[in-house]
């Protein structure tokens, strides 16, 4: 645990000490890096998930254009999947996909996966099937 200030200094001794050679070989064999990681799991992110498309009957919005921006705070080690049933919950809409960019987001994975970090902004989607042509 710890509270921010120390974990902030616990990491400023690691990177002043991974100056030198030696020192870098120590800490890899000690985990340094990987306690410095387990220390900082235990912090949240805030995420915004926006939704922009028309919506549909019984959608619970009615038809015509529909917003919907919802803040998740959450761990990064949370899996995805949790923040989307919740916000499909929240705005009564159903199939979404949800994306980071132009990436399709996986949701067993978690947002340190992706590198997602504090305060970026997903972006919910109805992907419509491809029409086939002849």
């Amino acid at each position: 645990g710890g509270t921010d200030g120390q974990k902030e200094w616990a990491a400023g001794a690691l990177w002043n000490l991974a100056c030198n050679a030696d020192n870098q070989v120590a800490i890899a064999r000690e985990d340094g890096i990987a306690l410095v990681v387990i220390a900082k799991a235990g912090e949240t992110i805030t995420l915004s998930v926006t939704y922009r498309g028309e919506a549909w009957p019984g959608a619970g919005t009615g038809t015509g254009p529909s917003t919907h921006e919802i803040f998740f705070r959450l761990k990064p080690t949370t899996d995805l999947n949790r923040l989307f049933r919740i916000y499909e919950e929240r705005t009564n809409l159903r199939g979404l996909s949800f994306y980071k960019g132009n990436t399709v987001l996986d949701g067993a994975r978690t947002p340190a996966s992706y590198s997602i970090a504090d305060y970026d902004a997903l972006e919910a989607r109805h992907d419509l099937p491809q029409q086939i042509s002849d």
